[in-house]
C-alpha cells in the first residue's frame, strides 16, 4: 500500500485513533525518505559543472577513439549505464518498504540478490 492509499485509509477510519495516528507518522517518514532521494538525485545532477568540465568536441573524440579501435557510442553507454544504475539503486533504495506497523504491510518485495555489487554509486561514492 503506498503512501496515498494510507492517507485515505486514515481518512475513511476514525479520525483521531491511535492507529491513524501511526498511520499519518508512517506517512510522514516516507514522505521524508522520497525527498532525501531526490535531494540525492539532484545533488548528484550538479556534480560535473559546465564550468570545471567543458562540453568535449564529440567529433574529434570520435576521430581519436576510432583510430585506438574504441567507439564513442560503447563509451556514451558507459557513462549513461553508471548513471542509470546509481539513480536506479538510489530509488530502489527509497521505495523499499519495511515494516509498517499501523497496517501491518511488510516488504514483499524480494532483496536484490547483489545484482549491483560491484557497481559504482554517485559522485559521493567514486574514487
Amino acid at each position: 500500500m503506498d503512501i496515498v492509499e494510507r492517507i485515505i485509509v486514515y481518512r475513511d477510519r476514525s479520525g483521531r485513533s491511535r492507529e491513524g495516528r501511526e498511520m499519518l507518522a508512517d506517512a510522514a517518514n516516507e514522505i521524508d525518505k522520497l525527498r532525501g532521494a531526490l535531494q540525492r538525485i539532484e545533488q548528484w545532477s550538479d556534480a560535473y559543472p559546465l564550468d570545471m568540465f567543458p562540453e568535449p568536441d564529440l567529433k574529434k573524440a570520435a576521430e581519436v577513439l576510432k583510430a585506438n579501435g574504441m567507439t564513442l557510442d560503447a563509451i556514451s553507454a558507459s557513462c549513461m549505464r553508471h548513471v542509470v544504475e546509481g539513480v536506479g539503486k538510489i530509488a530502489r533504495e527509497a521505495l523499499e518498504l519495511r515494516n509498517l506497523p499501523a497496517l501491518g504491510v511488510e516488504n514483499n518485495r524480494q532483496q536484490d540478490s547483489g545484482s549491483s555489487q560491484g557497481k559504482q554509486g554517485g559522485p559521493a561514492n567514486e574514487g
